[in-house]
C-alpha cells in the first residue's frame, strides 16, 4: 500500500489546453479542499493499490473506512478481479483513477460511492465489462471512460453536475446510458465528448441538460451509431445550438442528419422513472395511473399545446405486477412517440397466520424432541402469495438448547414441568412477515430401562445382610435420568440362606417406572453360624441416666452358655469396640436379668451384645441406639437407624426456609426438598445403607449421618 502526498485540487484542464473555471466551481472546490480531515479509521491522504495483496492489506488495516481523503488510485494490477473489498467507501475527496488493470472484470464494489471532489477516470482495463458500480456517483469534475476493450455498457444515471464527460475508444461499447438529471456542464469549453466507440448504437439520457450547459458537444467517429434522434443532440438543436456530429454510421454523419431525425418526432423529455412502482391492494393489483400527467414533452416543429395523449389500459384499470402500457404522444403533423411503462407492484401487506396457541410434546428415547406446527393446523393467507410451501417459516424459542435450524424448536429434559414459549415467523417473497406465538408443554412418558445383576450376599456376624439398590443395578438408564431405585427385598437373615428372587424398581422424575428381577444368593458368615445358640434373648434396651447410658437385657435358656460382651459403635455399622462383659447365669430354664452402665457415652451411641457359647461360637443381638440431648443449633434425626420414616428437627425458627439434601457416601445427590418447618416427618424411599442428610439455611449448614435398615 502506498500513501503519496495529497494534492487537494487537481486541474480539470489538460496541460496542452486552456479552460476557464466558473467562479462557483472554484469556490466549491476550495471549500472541499479546506474540509479535508484525517480519520483514525481511514488512511491519510492518497491511496494507491497495485495488487490483490495490497487490497487485502488495506482491508485489514482499515476495515471500517468509508472516506478516502485524497486520491484513490487502482492501477497496474494483474490479479485484482473486483473491488468488492471497497464496498464501504462512500466519499473520495480528490480523484478516482482505475487504469491498466489486466484482470479487473467490474467495479461493483464501489456501488456505495456517491461523493467526489474532482476526477473519475476508468482507462485501459482490458477485461472490464461493466462500470455499473459507479452509477450512484452524483458529481465529479471529469468523468472519463476510455480504452476499455471489453466494456459493453456504460451507465451514469445519477450525475447532476459535471466539468466534462468523455466516453471514447471503447471497442465493444454498445450502449451509453447517460445521466437523466444532468443539468449543468460547469466547464462549457470541455463539454461532452462521445467518440471512437466502433460498436456504439445507443445513447440515452441527457434529457435535463440546460441550453447554456455546454458549447462543446461532440458525437463523432462512432461507426455503428445510426440513430441521431437522441436527447443529447435534439435538445441542443431545439435550443438553437450546433453540436458536432461527424463520421458516425450513415444517417448520423452530420449535424443536418441529426436535425432531420430530431425534427421527425416529439421528444419525451421526462418519461417516468421505470418501472412505475405501485402498492398492491388486497387483490394483489393496483389501479392504472395517469401516466400522461407525468410527462414533460418538447415538440420541435409544433407547440406543446397542440400535442395529444393516448394510453392503454385506461386510467384506473386494474394492473398486475409486470404489466406494460404505453402513452402515445401525437402532434398536429401526426408524428408520434411513445413512452412505455412497466408496472412493479410492491406488496406491503403481511400474511395472515393461524396456528394453535398451545401444544403438548412427548420427549423421545434420547431425551429430546422437536416441535413445529403440524401442516393441517397451520393456515397462511396472503394477498399476493399462495401455496403453503411458498412462505418462509422460521421458528424460535425463549431460552433452551442452542438450535441453528429454523424449521423447528428443540426441547429436552430441562423443559419438563415448565411451559416453553415459542414463535413462528412467516415471511412472503415481498419481505412482509407475521409472527405468531405458542406455548408448548413437555412430557416424559418413556419408562426407564431397568437392568439388574445376580449377586451374592454374605451375612454379617449378627446373621444379617444388606443389599444396596445401586449395587444390584447393572446399568439401568432413562432418557431424562433416574430419580430413585428400590428393591423388593434388601435385608437378609439366616432365614434367607440360598437363592432369593429380588426385583429392582427404577423410577424417573416423571414417575415412569420399570422393574427387573435377578437372583440374590445369601450365604452364611464363615465365623458365625446361623445355628441357634443355647440362649434366648427376650429383651434388650437402653436408657439415658444423667451423664451415663444404661443397658438392660433379659435372657432365658442359658444352657451351656458362657458370657455376654457389650460392644459400642459411633455409627452402628463399623468400628465396634468391646466395653465390658457379663457372665451367663448358667440357668437352663429361669429367666435372668442383666445391666451395664456406659460411663462415657458418645453423643450417638450404638450398642449390641455378643453372646458367646462355651464352645466359642457366638451370635449378636439387635442394635440399640441412644442419642443424647442435642444443644441448640444442631440437626436431629430419629429414629436412627430407621426403616425409612424419620422425624427431623432443624435448628431454625418456625417459618425460616431451609434446604434439605440427602447424599449417599459417594456424594451422589439422592433427594432434595425445601421446608419452612423446624420439626416434621419425612419418608426416605431409599435402599438400606448409610447416608448423609444435609440441612442449609441462610445462617448455617448442618450434616447428620442416617442409617436406613
Amino acid at each position: 500500500m502506498k500513501i503519496p502526498a495529497i494534492n487537494p485540487l487537481i486541474s480539470l484542464c489538460s496541460s496542452n489546453s486552456h479552460c476557464t473555471l466558473r467562479p462557483r466551481l472554484m469556490v466549491a472546490l476550495l471549500a472541499m479542499a479546506l474540509s479535508f480531515t484525517l480519520s483514525a479509521q481511514c488512511p491519510p491522504g492518497n491511496l494507491t493499490i497495485n495488487s490483490q495483496a495490497e487490497l487485502d492489506a488495506y482491508v485489514l488495516a482499515y476495515p471500517t473506512c468509508t472516506k478516502i481523503s485524497g486520491t484513490l488510485r487502482i492501477e497496474g494490477s494483474n490479479d485484482i478481479t473486483n473491488l468488492d473489498q471497497l464496498s464501504l467507501i462512500t466519499q473520495i475527496d480528490a480523484n478516482l483513477l482505475i487504469q491498466s488493470n489486466t484482470e479487473l472484470l467490474n467495479v461493483d464494489g464501489l456501488s456505495n460511492l456517491t461523493a467526489f471532489a474532482n476526477t473519475i477516470r476508468v482507462l485501459d482495463n482490458q477485461k472490464l465489462t461493466s462500470v455499473a458500480g459507479l452509477e450512484n456517483v452524483n458529481g465529479a469534475g471529469e468523468y472519463r471512460i476510455q480504452l476499455n476493450r471489453m466494456l459493453t455498457e456504460a451507465t451514469s444515471p445519477n450525475l447532476t453536475a459535471m466539468g466534462t464527460i468523455i466516453i471514447a475508444n471503447n471497442q465493444n461499447l454498445v450502449t451509453f446510458n447517460g445521466p437523466e438529471n444532468l443539468a449543468d456542464i460547469y466547464v462549457p469549453s470541455l463539454g461532452i465528448n462521445i467518440e471512437s466507440n466502433p460498436s456504439l448504437t445507443t445513447i440515452n439520457g441527457f434529457g435535463m441538460l440546460e441550453n447554456d450547459a455546454a458549447n462543446n458537444i461532440q458525437v463523432r467517429n462512432n461507426t455503428a451509431l445510426q440513430a441521431c434522434d437522441i436527447e443529447l443532440l435534439c435538445r441542443q438543436i431545439a435550443f438553437g445550438n450546433s453540436p458536432t456530429v461527424t463520421n458516425n454510421a450513415p444517417g448520423c454523419q452530420s449535424l443536418q442528419d441529426a436535425t432531420d431525425q430530431c425534427n421527425g418526432v416529439p421528444i419525451i423529455i421526462n418519461c417516468p422513472t421505470q418501472p412505475i412502482v405501485l402498492n398492491a391492494d388486497n387483490n394483489c393489483e393496483a389501479a392504472t395511473p395517469d401516466l400522461a400527467s407525468m410527462l414533460t414533452v418538447i415538440d420541435t416543429d409544433n407547440s406543446q399545446a397542440q400535442l395529444s395523449f393516448s394510453s392503454a389500459p385506461q386510467i384506473g384499470a386494474a394492473l398486475s405486477d409486470g404489466d406494460m402500457f404505453t402513452v402515445t404522444v401525437t402532434d398536429l403533423d401526426a408524428k408520434t412517440d411513445d413512452c412505455v411503462a412497466t408496472v412493479t407492484l410492491v406488496d406491503v401487506t403481511p400474511p395472515t397466520v393461524s396456528i394453535p396457541s398451545t401444544a403438548n410434546v412427548n420427549l423421545g428415547a434420547n431425551g429430546t424432541a422437536t416441535y413445529f406446527v403440524p401442516t393441517p393446523l397451520f393456515t397462511i393467507t396472503d394477498n399476493c402469495v399462495s401455496g403453503f410451501n411458498n412462505f418462509d417459516k422460521r421458528y424460535a424459542r425463549d431460552g433452551g438448547p442452542v438450535n441453528n435450524d429454523p424449521r423447528f424448536i428443540v426441547l429436552d429434559c430441562n423443559d419438563l414441568g415448565t411451559p416453553v414459549n415459542g414463535s413462528v415467523t412467516v415471511e412472503e417473497s415481498g419481505g412482509n412477515e407475521t409472527t405468531e406465538t405458542f406455548v408448548v408443554t413437555v412430557f416424559d412418558v418413556t419408562s426407564p430401562q431397568a437392568v439388574c445383576q445376580d449377586l451374592t450376599v454374605t451375612l454379617n456376624e449378627q446373621g444379617e445382610g444388606m443389599l444396596q439398590a445401586l449395587d444390584f443395578d447393572n446399568g439401568s438408564t432413562d432418557n431424562c435420568g433416574i430419580a430413585s431405585r428400590s428393591l423388593s427385598k434388601s435385608m437378609f437373615t439366616c432365614d434367607d440362606v440360598g437363592a432369593n428372587n429380588v426385583s429392582l424398581v427404577v423410577v424417573d422424575d416423571s414417575n415412569n417406572q420399570n422393574s427387573a428381577s435377578c437372583t440374590v444368593t445369601v450365604q452364611e458368615n464363615a465365623t458365625v453360624s446361623c445355628q441357634a445358640l443355647p440362649v434366648t434373648l427376650t429383651a434388650f434396651s437402653g436408657s439415658i441416666a444423667g451423664k451415663n447410658n444404661i443397658l438392660t437385657w433379659t435372657a432365658a435358656q442359658e444352657d451351656a452358655f458362657s458370657h455376654y460382651e457389650v460392644e459400642r459403635s459411633a455409627n452402628g455399622t463399623d468400628a465396634w469396640a468391646t466395653l465390658g462383659s457379663a457372665a451367663g447365669a448358667m440357668q437352663a430354664q429361669q429367666e435372668q436379668g442383666y445391666s451395664y452402665t456406659d460411663l462415657a457415652p458418645l453423643p450417638f451411641s450404638y450398642y449390641r451384645l455378643r453372646m458367646v457359647d462355651l464352645d466359642g461360637s457366638s451370635a449378636y443381638s439387635p442394635i440399640v441406639h441412644l442419642e443424647r440431648a442435642i444443644s441448640g443449633g444442631e440437626l436431629s434425626v430419629y429414629p436412627n437407624p430407621t426403616a425409612g420414616q424419620v422425624t427431623i428437627k432443624l435448628p431454625t425458627e418456625e417459618g425460616e426456609q431451609a434446604s434439605l439434601k440427602l447424599f449417599d457416601l459417594s456424594g451422589k445427590l439422592l433427594f432434595q426438598t425445601k421446608t419452612t418447618s423446624s420439626h416434621f416427618e419425612q419418608h426416605l424411599n431409599i435402599s438400606p445403607g448409610v447416608y448423609l442428610l444435609s440441612a442449609e439455611t441462610a445462617s448455617g449448614k448442618w450434616t447428620r449421618r442416617v442409617v436406613v435398615r
